[in-house]
């Protein structure tokens, strides 16, 4: 019986078939894998009987248009992002400060922004450093934190700061005489209501 070369029609790969073979099959394949293959590529996307295209959407943080397969769910058209990076600057954008649902007038968010100054801390190690270290009230070298003696959020209330900008500006923020080193037993001490929180961040 005489034999004729085909292609598989999923990989290319050249293959026998026989004549009668050829007039009862349409498709050739060298494989089960690529005719399971095959059948995939056919049944879904654009090839697909039932196709009704991509939803086209726009970035709401880049601008950019993408498409998106109707087989995903969204909550929420009104915003809609392109990737996990727009998304993450569209958030740091418009859920803080004002924007954010639990705002109380931006106070604690800029104390921790004050934190987060290399000015601030720069400030602590400087209060460890004339401390040597040690606690100030009980001389424990163990756990040994930096307490503002007048509350930081106080300071940027009473010197009504209201930006980073501003906040770097003012030199009671990092004046080194309303600094004092205390282990976390008496730091915590001086804060009655935040004793609990202050004790389980340092265990």
């Amino acid at each position: 019986m005489s034999c004729t070369i085909v292609n598989c029609e999923y990989c290319n790969k050249e293959i026998k078939r026989s004549s009668y073979f050829i007039k009862r099959n349409k498709h050739h394949f060298c494989s089960n894998e690529c005719r399971i293959a095959s059948r995939i590529c056919v049944c879904s996307g654009e090839k697909n009987g039932n196709w009704k295209g991509d939803i086209k959407l726009k970035c709401s943080q880049c601008g950019e248009e993408y498409n998106i397969k109707r087989s995903q769910k969204l909550k929420e058209y009104d915003n809609s992002f392109c990737s996990k990076e727009c998304f993450g600057k569209w958030t740091s954008e418009q859920r803080t400060g004002e924007k954010h649902w639990n705002w109380k007038g931006g106070l604690r968010p800029l104390t921790k922004q004050v934190r987060d100054l290399y000015e601030h801390h720069q400030w602590y190690k400087k209060i460890l450093k004339r401390d040597n270290d040690t606690c100030q009230e009980c001389t424990s070298t163990e756990n040994v934190q930096v307490h503002h003696i007048i509350e930081l959020s106080k300071l940027i209330k009473d010197n009504k700061i209201e930006t980073i900008e501003e906040a770097l500006k003012c030199e009671a923020l990092f004046n080194e005489d309303n600094g004092v080193a205390l282990c976390i037993q008496c730091h915590a001490e001086k804060h009655p209501r935040q004793k609990k929180l202050i004790l389980k961040r340092a265990s």
